[in-house]
């Protein structure tokens, strides 16, 4: 395998993101309309946490427990924040870190994605394990 390939190469790049003060049907719709699982947050192009669809669905079933609790469980989706369900003591990786590296991390850690930032803390892309698969599939495929 090539383990020297830099992140850079095989992360996604402009991923969907989400301010802090953007409410929890934003980030639904990006899950449910582009089947994402992780939405970066960001303030001024700085990643200051993630929301999970782990995290997304912990909060809905809170929410949506029961008929009798459906609209004001919906007006309670409409005014929740990014900043109240994201996660801040998230694992970054630099675009200039090799994919070895970044295996190594998803395999301890069990993460499914991991932000890609610049040493200013601006984001540049994400790194999921689906992007490990593809470029897996590419590897033997050339073989």
């Amino acid at each position: 395998m090539q383990y020297h390939t830099l992140i850079s190469e095989i992360m996604t790049t402009e991923p969907a993101t989400v301010a802090p003060e953007d409410n929890l049907k934003i980030v639904h719709d990006l899950f449910e309309k582009h089947g994402f699982h992780h939405v970066p947050v960001v303030h001024d192009n700085t990643l200051v946490g993630i929301v999970s669809y782990s995290d997304y669905l912990r909060v809905l079933s809170n929410l949506f427990n029961n008929d009798v609790e459906k609209d004001t469980s919906e007006r309670l989706l409409n005014a929740m924040l990014a900043k109240d369900v994201m996660s801040t003591n998230m694992m970054t990786l630099h675009p200039y870190e090799t994919v070895n590296h970044a295996v190594n991390l998803f395999e301890i850690n069990q993460f499914h994605a991991i932000p890609i930032v610049e040493t200013t803390g601006r984001l540049v892309g994400i790194l999921t394990t689906y992007d490990l698969v593809l470029f897996l599939k590419k590897i033997l495929s050339e073989q």
